[in-house]
């Protein structure tokens, strides 16, 4: 009887530890474009950004994007944290490619429409002001109701690089 109990104990202690396996951090299918990103947004008119540059005077703040909770490769969501627009948009994407956009998408951080067009993730395509290579994320947006986007500019450009936690990078 002794060796039986000893036993079921083992046997529940096995599962137990078992049942704790968890899956590591990053193993989401977006993962390679999923991060922080120091952005600043700039005005294009006309496809220049001459003279338009940190159009609202904002300097760097951070965006997200991270998957969807149906973690699937072809959607994550860009998410400005309520930073700049309150924006939190779900865009199509291209992990092999690097390459996310949408059109017309559903704001859902409040009711409006988001446009997002040409994004691009390029791996060490930047340095950071401490001279370090970092990914470099850019794209272009236009939100439903920016009453300046006819009027001031065609589009804003987000563009910026992976967040690195460092100071002298911020």
């Amino acid at each position: 009887m002794k060796k039986l109990k000893i036993f079921a104990i083992a046997v529940l202690a096995a599962l137990s530890f078992a049942s704790c396996e968890k899956i590591g951090p990053g193993m989401t299918e977006t993962v390679d474009m999923a991060g922080q990103w120091y952005v600043q947004v700039d005005g294009v008119q006309g496809g220049s950004t001459d003279g338009l540059e940190d159009l609202y005077g904002m300097g760097r703040f951070i965006i997200l994007t991270h998957n969807t909770s149906a973690n699937i490769p072809t959607e994550m969501i860009v998410n400005d944290l309520g930073s700049f627009w309150d924006f939190s948009v779900k865009v199509q994407c291209d992990p092999s490619a690097k390459t996310f956009s949408v059109t017309d998408g559903e704001n859902l951080s409040y009711e409006s429409r988001v446009t997002i067009s040409d994004g691009k993730i390029v791996p060490d395509g930047t340095m950071t002001p401490s001279g370090m290579p970092a990914d470099y994320i850019e794209f272009y947006v236009v939100f439903d109701d920016d009453d300046y986007v006819s009027d001031l500019y065609d589009k804003l450009k987000f563009s910026g690089w992976r967040y690195t936690g460092f100071v002298n990078d911020d």
